[in-house]
């Protein structure tokens, strides 16, 4: 993302600009901003509800977008550079898978990951490392919503005390088990979060080591 489009995006004349290269170039000129979390929180709220418009149209029926979540947070962090405020904006779209009843938020990706943020392994690997965009469940998956979406499935995975507290998480499955769940409906997509999506998501914008 260039320095340009950080600059122009927060105002009229850019999203303008923005909405004249789409109809050129296609929608994909509104996910441009969604590639980087940072520029993501500074970007025009107009730009935002445009992109997520796209991955709305992107996840077609099986999904729906069930609102849009924004706060603000105080960043004290000693390793923010300078350029970035300390109150930033976070802005995130939820979406509800029509039959299980799971509720994505969307996430914005990170284009690279300096120090101390990254992990031994990531460090022996060479950092920095990227993160596109995704959808990451906003709660565990619960016994309730795991029986929706069981149809079929070899008889380890579906048991009687599924329906005993419906609304708890649903646990004692082995990962065969969850990947085929994940895996039953090839249109869906479903699949476990990376090492480096589960790090990303879990850091919540923070840059600390641990």
């Amino acid at each position: 993302m260039d320095r340009e489009l950080r600059q122009y995006q927060r105002h009229g004349t850019g999203i303008q600009l923005l909405k004249n290269r789409a109809r050129i170039e296609g929608d994909s000129v509104w996910l441009e901003s969604l590639a980087d979390r940072e520029i993501w929180n500074a970007t025009a709220q107009e730009v935002q509800d445009a992109a997520i418009d796209v991955v709305r149209r992107r996840l077609g029926a099986a999904f729906e977008l069930s609102g849009v979540r924004e706060w603000w947070c105080f960043n004290d962090s000693d390793h923010t550079p300078p350029c970035i405020p300390k109150l930033i904006r976070h802005r995130l779209a939820t979406f509800l898978h029509r039959v299980t009843g799971i509720e994505f938020q969307l996430l914005p990706g990170e284009k690279c990951r300096a120090e101390p943020a990254c992990s031994f392994r990531e460090k022996r690997e060479g950092c920095p490392l990227c993160v596109r965009p995704f959808l990451m469940a906003r709660w565990p998956v619960t016994k309730r919503q795991y029986s929706k979406h069981e149809r079929g499935l070899a008889a380890s995975v579906v048991g009687d005390e599924i329906l005993e507290s419906p609304g708890l998480p649903r646990v004692g499955v082995s990962f065969e088990d969850v990947n085929e769940w994940l895996h039953y409906d090839d249109d869906l997509y479903f699949r476990l979060p990376t090492a480096t999506e589960w790090d990303y998501a879990c850091r919540a914008g923070t840059t600390t080591k641990f």
